[in-house]
């Protein structure tokens, strides 16, 4: 709990009647945040086909969200420990948990070794981990979990924008709505011209509307999934950005 700042200079003791016991507290200052935005990503899985398939999109999806959009870090997740020879030259702004189904729960990282069934029997914890992980360091957390979405403020407006208008507004969070892309581009040129160039030649769109990623303060979460978050003591009724200002880009057929 928050306590004001003369405290730290002189000795406090807790006194406990019904024990009849005295207890010195020792104060700490509030940690500083490290970062306005962290990303927080469900567990990945098979990198080796990814770089297959799509070589280079692990990094244009880094490349797009830490330089283009301006997120501070990624906590990337995977289930097999194939992510961490991907992450290029962002590997100092990625928070990397390896094998994260295994660190849960062996019966889980079995279950994956042996016939890559229970991908996903971890991935809200993860989401909690990364939540939890973060309540004091982190400013917002972006609910963006795939590689085959992309979070892209639209116009003129820029993410820091839009994170100073929560605060403004003091809204503990937002919903970025989410995009449904049909890939109207060559795969090879989404391979070699990365995703920033194939984000601006992809058509028709579907916007979904209903479905949307959590932007979330974690101090006043107390829990979050795939489409929706809770405060603590209540379930959210969330700002949604509209379409024009924020959208997070899905191309369901990537890979």
């Amino acid at each position: 709990c928050l306590v004001p700042e003369s405290f730290l200079a002189k000795p406090v003791v807790l006194k406990l009647h019904f024990a009849s016991a005295a207890l010195p507290l020792r104060f700490w200052p509030a940690p500083r945040l490290r970062a306005q935005s962290i990303i927080c990503t469900q567990p990945w899985f098979r990198g080796d086909y990814v770089e297959t398939m799509r070589p280079g999109a692990v990094r244009a999806w880094l490349h797009h969200h830490l330089i283009q959009v301006g997120v501070d870090r990624v906590h990337l997740y995977d289930t097999d420990g194939t992510f961490g020879s991907l992450l290029g030259q962002f590997a100092d702004r990625v928070s990397y948990f390896p094998r994260f189904n295994l660190k849960v729960s062996s019966v889980y990282g079995e279950l994956w070794a042996k016939n890559r069934t229970c991908a996903y029997c971890a991935e809200y914890l993860a989401y909690e981990h990364c939540l939890l992980s973060n309540r004091d360091s982190a400013r917002w957390i972006l609910g963006i979990r795939s590689l085959d979405q992309f979070l892209t403020p639209m116009g003129s407006t820029s993410l820091t924008g839009l994170l100073v208008q929560l605060d403004k507004n003091r809204m503990p969070g937002a919903m970025a709505l989410r995009t449904d892309m049909t890939e109207s581009t060559s795969e090879d040129e989404l391979t070699h011209r990365g995703a920033e160039m194939f984000l601006k030649h992809v058509c028709p769109v579907q916007q979904t509307g209903g479905y949307g990623d959590p932007i979330m303060d974690p101090s006043e979460v107390q829990y979050y999934d795939v489409h929706q978050y809770m405060l603590r003591g209540q379930r959210a009724e969330p700002h949604v950005f509209p379409h024009s200002q924020l959208t997070t880009f899905h191309f369901a057929n990537m890979f």
